[in-house]
């Protein structure tokens, strides 16, 4: 009874812990949108605004044949077959949720919020990661552990596009999985 009330409060504290650094990460992405309000402050994420806009306004099918005259001048770019459409996808679907939800919700408001959405996914999975790679998380079988360490070894080259907590995992994974996997 005892060993089952430490596991309980063991697993309560770290639910606790888990909560706190979500929000933590929350309140750390949140700090510019809190001092300044829903801007968007780069090129990079204004031409992921615009590209959303695109989807959202005009439809799924213009979006992947639009040429875009006013981007890479005086050439322009074929945008809906040159890029990684993953954010604009999930922005719009996000958007129209949440807009069908509650019609306040603005476009250039869930731009800058999928931002603290995907870092806070991101510091979970980082989470999880680590806690798997600690050797407590599905680690009794032996190849469950060569899975995990082919899968941490084969981000190299790591994607640029991951979120820094997952780059910084996918480097330093096989290190923590090399000496914390417990036989």
């Amino acid at each position: 009874m005892l060993a089952f009330l430490l596991k309980a409060l063991i697993g309560l504290a770290a639910l606790a812990m888990t909560l706190l650094s979500l929000r933590w990460a929350h309140d750390f992405r949140m700090h510019a949108i809190n001092e300044y309000g829903f801007v968007i402050h780069e090129f990079d994420p204004w031409f992921q605004f615009r590209a959303t806009q695109y989807l959202v306004e005009h439809g799924w099918h213009a979006f992947f044949h639009w040429f875009d005259h006013t981007s890479w001048s005086p050439l322009g770019r074929p945008v809906g077959t040159t890029i990684f459409p993953a954010l604009q996808i999930t922005s719009a679907v996000l958007y129209r949720v949440l807009h069908a939800y509650d019609p306040a919700w603005t476009l250039e408001a869930v731009c800058c919020l999928v931002a603290v959405w995907f870092g806070m996914c991101a510091s979970f999975g980082t989470g999880l990661l680590a806690y798997e790679c600690n050797g407590r998380y599905l680690t009794s079988c032996p190849q469950h552990r060569i899975i995990t360490r082919a899968a941490a070894l084969a981000a190299h080259p790591p994607i640029p596009a991951l979120p820094l907590p997952l780059y910084v995992a996918s480097w330093t994974a096989p290190l923590l999985c090399a000496g914390g996997v417990r036989r």
